[in-house]
């Protein structure tokens, strides 16, 4: 479905949690991001799908997601559940299990930024603890709770469960890195409180930009930021804005007068199908009047002959159909879930036989109007009365016409939009062969080109 979306904020859309509004390192951060907030950590408070990243020092709430959204955690915050497989998840710690020796492996596929950060800043930090904390993930999938190591790579029937590594100890467990938190989402773990974390919040921004483009795009959009603009650039950027801005009115007044006619369209289905659609979707009573105004509306006097039977007289036509340019047609109308009924053909000619005895005339025509089918799609409809051509023909002999009460409503629909005027529709119908067929729009534009020409 086509549709326009009013209040998106630029990527990427940053939460950063256990930071306070006048904290300097918050301040350098939120430099680097164009969308931001500082979020109490709890999930009642905003809506995590509308974001990209969390950036945390302390603890906050996380719920599965449908997008990918990425973690930045420093000492202090709350580490999201792992993805161990489709059905199960585990739970992540940091410093459960450590790693007395001072040998670590550094991964040397990463990007130079990133490099730079670990041999200068986390090494550093790491060779001055007592013990290296490692990360490690409990679940119950064996039926109780087990505690195993967070993996660089596989280990008997545990996949490696780290996604990018950036420090491990000797055994290959988790000392810094990443791991799976859903739908193309990571988790990355800072074991310890850097001077500046807008360099590692820099440095993985351009990690994940070559992941996710759109939602993290190049860090050269420094130049964007007002404080490094050109004064060019400043006012065509404002001009740009107020652009903007007046894009979103213009929007936000289409969408509304969008909604009102949507309102208007429900308001004329519900009109429809308890008005004209009827001849599509109805039986009995509801069928008959539908039918009657289809008529009138062409300009045919209708009489619906039940209402001037006496009681306890025998049942007549349904409609009785005056031209006012000449002649009488009967009508009997009906509807059936099914086909059409080839005994209804023989019951109008039993009426012909009534209305020459009330009349002394026969009627000029003969209508059998159906709505065959009409639980059904009426484009999937077949025909009606089909494989009936025999008595179709016998009907028609008799001045005649079968009238599929889907072609009375595309008559109708033709007549109601100009394409076709009362006298010619009534024409059509008077002179319809052995079954109607209502014009097509090609037809109908055919006809007023002709009559535009004499």
């Amino acid at each position: 479905m086509d549709m326009i979306t009013i209040g998106e904020s630029p990527h990427p859309k940053v939460l950063f949690v256990g930071y306070g509004s006048q904290d300097p390192k918050l301040a350098e951060m939120l430099e680097l991001v164009p969308t931001s907030k500082l979020w109490d950590g709890r999930l009642d408070s905003i809506r995590l799908a509308d974001w990209d990243a969390i950036v945390s020092c302390a603890s906050f709430q996380f719920a599965d997601t449908s997008h990918a959204i990425q973690v930045l955690a420093f000492p202090g915050a709350a580490l999201p559940m792992l993805d161990l497989d489709e059905q199960h998840r585990g739970s992540v710690r940091s410093g459960e299990l450590e790693q007395p020796s001072v040998v670590m492996s550094v991964n040397e596929t990463l990007p130079d930024l990133l490099t730079r950060l670990i041999s200068e800043e986390m090494v550093p930090a790491m060779q001055m603890l007592e013990k290296r904390p490692l990360l490690s993930f409990s679940d119950n999938r064996s039926g109780f709770r087990m505690t195993r190591r967070l993996s660089i790579r596989p280990s008997g029937m545990l996949p490696a469960m780290a996604s990018n590594w950036l420090i491990s100890d000797p055994d290959g467990t988790l000392v810094s890195g990443s791991y799976k938190i859903g739908a193309g989402g990571n988790a990355w773990w800072v074991p310890f409180t850097p001077t500046h974390p807008v360099r590692w919040l820099a440095a993985l921004l351009e990690v994940w930009g070559s992941e996710h483009p759109e939602e993290f795009p190049s860090l050269s959009a420094w130049r964007n930021r007002p404080r490094w603009m050109s004064e060019a650039e400043t006012v065509t950027t404002n001009r740009i804005a107020e652009k903007q801005n007046d894009l979103a009115r213009i929007v936000a007044a289409r969408r509304r007068a969008i909604e009102r006619l949507q309102d208007q369209l429900r308001s004329d289905t519900v009109q429809a199908d308890s008005g004209a659609r009827r001849l599509l979707t109805a039986q009995g009573d509801e069928l008959l009047d539908a039918a009657a105004k289809a008529l009138e509306s062409f300009g045919f006097v209708v009489i619906r002959v039940d209402e001037t039977i006496p009681p306890g007289e025998s049942k007549k036509e349904d409609l009785r159909v005056t031209s006012p340019d000449g002649g009488t047609a009967i009508a009997e109308v009906k509807g059936y879930e099914h086909g059409a009924k080839q005994r209804d053909l023989y019951t109008i000619a039993n009426y012909a036989g009534l209305y020459l005895a009330e009349t002394g005339a026969l009627p000029e025509r003969r209508w059998y109007i159906c709505n065959s089918f009409c639980e059904s799609d009426p484009d999937t409809r077949p025909e009606i009365l089909q494989g009936a051509n025999d008595a179709l023909a016998l009907f028609a002999r008799d001045c005649g016409a079968a009238i599929d009460s889907r072609e009375l409503f595309r008559l109708l629909r033709a007549v109601e939009s100009g394409q076709v005027s009362q006298g010619d529709a009534r024409l059509m119908l008077w002179e319809s062969p052995i079954r109607f067929v209502a014009p097509s729009d090609e037809d109908a534009l055919q006809a007023d080109e002709t009559t535009a020409r004499k």
